[in-house]
């Protein structure tokens, strides 16, 4: 009853925060758990991250510190995100991901006419994705732990023409769908660091090591605009509370590449950078397959090209099931 009472506190904590739009901005973290033969997981995931201040390079910055046709004010985005994963083998499991996305935006265009304060509200699908993971190495291979191979595939499912209330179609960037495909490529390590007491009781639980990086290439979308390479890495481990609740850790870093504007006029000096958080979380096991998290992700070092916009935290919360057909 305590587990369902903090699970149902975090739902609503996190649906009330929630309650506004996740754009180009999504948390780069993981909490994809080993899948093994005859295992399906239906996994919910919420995003929030509200970009409400302005920095260039490492510095805080005001709005309009680097003047454009457009200043750039302030975006929330939410997203939501349906995944199923499959275990295939005890080393091959396949994902499939579909994300639902909320964004408000709004910035001051300039024009010869004077200034004007443009926004957008709006939701839509965004980009599914298909990915697979394959054990390259395993404790059975003489290995203490396991070596992973992921390959990823984002389809380009999701809406690239949403506007506002006065017809104004919102920048591509904002938009809930990016309009090309784009692929990955990275690799996981999962390993124990041995058993530790627990705080309850005489019990003792694993304690569980992973690290792991990702390389992200876009295809080219409307008017020519492509994403920069995108890098992500992570490491973390977690401290068992009792058998059913655990304290996370985890560290993670993004860098990505300068955009191809292509034809859209917007600036090119903007884009990409590099930045690292801290994000402690909790896990709890629920009576049944049920299990939920919560990660609050703090930037320890952000450095963004140009002018940018980014937040003061994200917030990630996770609901899964496991159904098992194996049969046994």
């Amino acid at each position: 009853m305590r587990s369902t009472f903090i699970v149902l506190l975090f739902i609503l904590v996190f649906r009330t925060a929630a309650s506004s739009g996740c754009g180009s901005a999504s948390c780069p973290l993981t909490h994809d758990r080993a899948v093994h033969a005859g295992i399906v997981r239906l996994s919910y995931i919420r995003e929030y991250i509200d970009q409400d201040r302005l920095r260039v390079g490492t510095t805080p910055a005001a709005v309009g510190a680097i003047p454009y046709e457009h200043d750039e004010v302030r975006t929330i985005n939410e997203r939501e995100v349906l995944r199923l994963a499959a275990g295939v083998t005890d080393r091959l499991s396949l994902t499939a991901e579909l994300p639902f996305v909320r964004r408000q935006h709004a910035h001051i265009h300039h024009d010869e006419a004077g200034d004007a304060w443009e926004s957008w509200n709006f939701s839509g699908l965004g980009d599914a994705r298909l990915g697979g993971e394959i054990d390259l190495v395993t404790p059975g291979d003489s290995s203490s732990g396991v070596l992973a191979l992921n390959l990823g595939l984002t389809l380009p499912t999701g809406a690239t023409d949403l506007a506002n209330a006065e017809g104004e179609t919102a920048e591509l960037t904002l938009q809930p769908g990016t309009g090309a495909h784009s692929y990955s490529v990275g690799a996981r390590y999962r390993t124990s660091l041995g058993s530790v007491r627990t705080l309850v009781g005489e019990r003792y639980a694993d304690v569980p090591f992973y690290a792991g990086a990702d390389v992200q290439w876009s295809g080219e979308g409307p008017l020519g605009w492509r994403f920069g390479r995108v890098i992500t890495a992570q490491m973390g481990s977690s401290y068992a509370l009792g058998l059913d609740a655990r304290i996370m850790l985890q560290v993670n870093l993004r860098t990505q590449d300068y955009a191809d504007v292509g034809t859209t006029g917007e600036p090119r000096e903007n884009t990409g950078g590099v930045w690292l958080y801290a994000s402690p979380g909790l896990e709890i096991d629920l009576p049944g397959s049920l299990s939920a998290y919560a990660f609050l992700q703090l930037p320890v070092y952000m450095d963004v090209h140009g002018i940018q916009q980014v937040s003061r935290y994200n917030v990630q919360f996770g609901i899964s099931a496991d159904v098992d057909l194996s049969g046994e």
